[in-house]
């Protein structure tokens, strides 16, 4: 089995033909020992620990603090959304549709989906008929999105988009503080159910996968 040093390989210096040939001896398998983005990053949690992973600014603004994420911390978030989306109903075959900005949750559940199953990222950028296009062609059972908010329309569109499709059963809401409002509420007659993205995720076990999924 291939082993990772406790300490990043250098980068190699590509400036010559005998450092490209030196380099492609190296077998692929020992290049890139990973073919999935699970085993990749928690492998990084493994070497780097409590190491910042992710570093964000709400705002962008001189004096603003910023919310860090180690890599233990998003090796636990990213466990802790797959077994949520597991326990939702998600299998290694069926995606999961992602309708986020760039926030750390975005990462949680970019990543989070593709160890439970498939990670469906749409741009938040479009209109509603064509997010709910999307949403539909992927077959997702689950959607997760920026909740309601008065700086942002995507959960408005997200809405409209899955207002007529009840393969829809649950939709996450990411309720960012400062940003989005509180949870809301059960559309009126809707197939589906809304949870607090944040709060599920709290409830499920962060050390492993629950599914033991094993990856090819």
């Amino acid at each position: 089995m291939f082993q990772l040093s406790d300490t990043p390989t250098p980068e190699p210096i590509m400036d010559r033909i005998g450092n490209i040939q030196d380099f492609e001896k190296t077998p692929l398998s020992e290049q890139f020992p990973f073919t999935d983005s699970y085993n990749l990053i928690q492998s990084s949690v493994a070497r780097f620990k409590d190491d910042i992973a992710l570093e964000f600014l709400l705002q962008g603004l001189p004096d603003e603090p910023t919310t860090q994420i180690s890599f233990t911390e998003l090796g636990a978030k990213i466990n802790s959304t797959a077994n949520l989306l597991s326990k939702l109903g998600i299998g290694k075959d069926q995606a999961v549709s992602i309708v986020l900005p760039a926030l750390p949750q975005t990462h949680f559940a970019l990543w989070g989906s593709q160890a439970a199953g498939i990670s469906n990222p749409i741009n938040p950028m479009l209109e509603a008929e064509h997010i709910g296009e999307i949403i539909a062609a992927a077959e997702a059972s689950v959607v997760i999105c920026l909740g309601k908010s008065q700086h942002s329309d995507i959960w408005d569109k997200v809405i409209a988009g899955i207002k007529d499709l009840p393969q829809v059963k649950t939709v996450l809401a990411v309720n960012v503080a400062g940003l989005c409002e509180a949870l809301p509420a059960q559309t009126s007659g809707a197939s589906y159910e809304i949870l607090d993205f944040d709060k599920a995720i709290a409830e499920m076990p962060g050390e492993c996968l629950s599914s033991k999924r094993e990856f090819n």
